[in-house]
């Protein structure tokens, strides 16, 4: 939020109508509900460069959470839930250290912050006016060969629940996350 040098502030996760409340009233939650279990869910992700073969154990998840002070029960069902999903094949693969002659280089939290002109559109929600964005990718993976960029890979975990095999679950999610995802690479490809 806010505005820089004149031009209107905004985050991604505004972009697909998020609420806006204060980094302070964040901070001062206990990590319980909702936004307990995403802030919990990111900060073990954020945890994770590769995750090989040995993916963090249950125990592991709860003394990370006991550090940022969630409610252990709450903890517990999440940690279960967060080995569930990093078990999935499609998620499990995206974590894995690929095996070929690249070299990688992992971001987690990468702040960034650019100014997007009016009319820029992200998948179906088009900016009205200059606005500067900023906020941070969960994940930015660089795979270079010698000193060529050869690819990036942004990764926007998102926590919420969903029967993913259901097409029309799969479309109301994209339409709620999809400018938010589509402006990801576009603040990403200015630094690299």
């Amino acid at each position: 939020g806010g505005s820089v040098g004149g031009v209107a502030g905004a985050r991604p996760s505004g972009l697909e109508g998020g609420a806006v409340i204060s980094g302070a009233e964040v901070r001062a939650r206990p990590a319980t509900g909702i936004l307990g279990r995403g802030t919990l869910m990111h900060a073990w992700c954020e945890r994770i460069r590769w995750l090989g073969q040995d993916p963090p154990t249950l125990q592991e998840l709860l003394e990370h959470a006991d550090t940022i002070g969630a409610d252990r029960g709450s903890a517990a069902t999440w940690g279960v839930e967060f080995l569930a999903a990093i078990g999935a094949p499609a998620i499990n693969a995206l974590l894995q250290e690929p095996d070929d002659e690249a070299t990688y280089e992992v971001h987690t939290e990468l702040p960034f912050a650019v100014i997007v002109p009016g009319g820029t559109s992200f998948a179906h929600r088009k900016v009205q006016r200059s606005t500067f964005l900023r906020g941070s990718i969960d994940r930015l993976v660089i795979r270079r060969r010698g000193t060529v960029l050869d690819g990036i890979t942004v990764v926007d975990f998102k926590t919420g629940e969903g029967d993913l095999s259901n097409p029309s679950v799969v479309e109301e999610l994209h339409l709620a996350y999809g400018p938010q995802l589509a402006s990801s690479p576009y603040a990403v490809s200015p630094m690299y």
